[in-house]
């Protein structure tokens, strides 16, 4: 799902949030780069994002995001093992949120590898 560029507040931020993490089971990739998310806007989706363990790609860069959503990105991923790509590139969060992110989806990249039947693997 492409919403890119598209203005959100915290209120669609909610809403997204709640179709994460209810109904979204079915939704593999969400691109939401560029629709002007503020840092409290960013961290309602990353609560969202905690209940859903089917999302595998979420594009969040260039938005107006910073420790919040750091913070609630890093606790949603220590439960989410199935997403694997987060940009979140030309946004305002700390390295520190950055780096504990990056390890959460290198984690997530070789639990599927592990799941990979054996015929499929290099």
């Amino acid at each position: 799902l492409c919403i890119r560029g598209n203005q959100f507040g915290e209120e669609a931020a909610a809403a997204l949030a709640a179709v994460l993490a209810t109904c979204g089971k079915s939704l593999k990739h969400l691109n939401l780069a560029s629709c002007h998310l503020d840092d409290a806007s960013g961290a309602i989706i990353a609560n969202g994002l905690a209940e859903n363990n089917t999302l595998e790609s979420l594009n969040m860069r260039d938005n107006c995001l910073g420790e919040a959503t750091g913070r609630a990105l890093n606790s949603a991923l220590r439960g989410h093992t199935a997403i694997l790509q987060l940009p979140l590139d030309l946004n305002g969060i700390d390295l520190r949120w950055l780096g504990a992110i990056k390890k959460m989806l290198d984690r997530n990249v070789q639990f599927r590898e592990k799941a990979r039947p054996q015929k499929y693997k290099k």
